[in-house]
């Protein structure tokens, strides 16, 4: 490889960091959240760590310790560098996969492989293993499976090809279960009409061997097949698995929202559009056989990448989960730009590519800022939770209230209340989780303030009653709802008004 080429892929790569980085600077300093708080005090400190029984997704659990961790300790400035960095990898190995794309024609290509590139840096759907520490699991995976790919497209030894394409492919799958369906894909990029089938029998062999060793190595560590996770993609009813098929093929391409009617309404235009560019392909099917077959190809593609959010199913709500999108989303870029750069020809591509982008961009931001609104709160919480324990007047008991989950989808603390404080160095004895509330829950409720109810109670929306005489102290779960006995004397109330933490008055 000459010096030039060298040179004229790192300024690629450069680029594509440089986008990165200024796309998701606001969320350089971003904190721990949720499950990040519990997983690194279980990858550092516990004896079993890594490999663990009942889950076998080791790939971040390495990354997290010995790449961040071993090196850095626990400043997540450099746990989210390292994610940026390998997203950009990611992009740059959809740039060069799409230029070595047979189908696509050679004058195409450059366009072809910088449109998608640009597609899937600004996709605004697959944000949560980007910015989310423990979420690199899917990022881990979808960047080798694009490294499997590139393998698989690449001039180089049959042999070392198949030993390239599987050994990558083996360590995407201990990231995520989403690159599963690799094999199909690889398959689908390297048919060729015109060799026979025989051709392909070694990469059946070698990729299904190697999803068998995965699958008894999975076993043998984990103890289990598919663990909690994978239980719920089961489901008995035919109409879990339709609603499952609609909510996500809608969500590919169409942003979260509260308003389910127009969500179906934009659902529906969306497949409009895509019917009408499907049959303009049908009709130039006779002069430019090759639109209408790559479109299959890619569709194909994009059909199995799908197939595990599908089988997981997506929130319409919020952005929560989009990491099942993250692998899924370089096909879709693929996909995207494939269908820009047949339907037109000149300016006309240019401007639908600048606007599908731009489109995308606006989401982006959108949930890169709820993701910064979502470390503000996680940093506000546990810190007013370490002032409230370090006063002199020291309480007997501290209840939390209305603890977020999330944010529009941006984790918060679901998972690992008590190990982000325990990070703090907060003795968390006498201080309990009451409740914790998701967004819509907390939209309903419309104000989380607390209210004067007859009889002397004070209600906390949506859920918290607290009680000050005539009932035991601590936490009664009543159905839905919650009754706390207070001692005003000695407790310590704080809940969340859906901004801050705040400490209620007993006085």
């Amino acid at each position: 490889m000459g010096k030039s080429i060298v040179l004229k892929r790192g300024v690629v790569f450069f680029l594509f960091l440089l986008l990165v980085a200024v796309i998701y600077s606001p969320l350089v300093n971003k904190s721990f959240s949720s499950d990040d708080f519990q997983i690194l005090r279980r990858v550092v400190f516990a004896e079993h760590g890594i490999l663990i029984k009942g889950f076998f997704r080791p790939l971040s659990d390495i990354t997290l310790y010995y790449v961040n961790y071993c090196l850095v300790g626990f400043n997540p400035l450099w746990y989210n560098i390292y994610n940026f960095i390998s997203h950009a990898c990611t992009a740059y190995l959809i740039f060069l996969i799409a230029g070595r794309i047979q189908w696509v024609p050679v004058a195409r290509r450059p366009f072809f492989s910088w449109l998608s590139a640009l597609l899937f840096i600004t996709y605004p759907f697959h944000n949560e293993p980007v910015v989310w520490a423990v979420g690199r699991a899917s990022l881990m995976a979808g960047l080798f499976g694009a490294l499997s790919m590139l393998a698989a497209v690449s001039n180089i030894r049959i042999r070392l090809k198949y030993l390239l394409v599987c050994v990558f492919y083996f360590i995407a799958m201990s990231g995520y279960e989403s690159v599963l369906v690799l094999p199909g894909i690889i398959l689908l990029l390297v048919y060729d009409r015109e060799q026979p089938l025989r051709v392909y029998m070694p990469w059946l062999f070698w990729l299904g061997l190697t999803l068998i060793i995965h699958l008894i190595v999975r076993i043998w560590i984990s103890g289990v097949f598919m663990g909690t996770y994978g239980a719920e993609m089961i489901s008995d009813s035919s109409k879990s698995y339709i609603m499952k098929y609609l909510k996500v093929l809608g969500r590919v391409l169409l942003p979260p929202m509260e308003n389910s009617g127009l969500l179906m309404a934009l659902f529906a235009v969306e497949v409009i559009i895509i019917a009408g560019c499907i049959a303009v392909l049908w009709k130039r099917r006779r002069q430019n056989t090759g639109d209408f077959s790559g479109f299959l190809r890619f569709s194909v593609m994009l059909s199995l990448a799908l197939l595990i959010p599908l089988l997981f199913g997506m929130s319409t709500r919020t952005y929560e989960g989009d990491r099942l999108f993250y692998f899924p989303s370089i096909i879709l870029a693929w996909w995207v730009a494939w269908m820009i750069t047949t339907l037109l020809k000149g300016k006309p591509v240019f401007i639908l590519a600048g606007a599908f982008i731009l489109y995308q961009l606006v989401f982006l931001v959108i949930t890169i800022y709820n993701w910064r609104t979502a470390s503000q709160i996680t940093r506000n919480v546990v810190s007013t939770i370490k002032g409230v324990k370090e006063v002199k007047d020291f309480h007997k008991h501290v209840y939390v209230i209305n603890i977020p989950e999330e944010y529009e989808g941006a984790h918060v603390l679901r998972n690992g209340f008590y190990d982000a404080l325990w990070w703090k160095g907060v003795d968390t004895s006498g201080i309990t989780a009451v409740n914790y509330i998701r967004t819509e829950q907390r939209k309903a409720a419309g104000s989380l303030e607390p209210g004067l109810q007859p009889g002397g109670t004070i209600f906390i929306p949506p859920f918290v009653n607290l009680s000050f005489s005539g009932h035991p102290p601590g936490v009664h779960k009543h159905g839905d709802t919650y009754l706390v006995g207070i001692n005003p004397a000695t407790d310590c109330i704080l809940y969340w008004n859906g901004s801050w933490l705040k400490e209620l008055s007993l006085r």
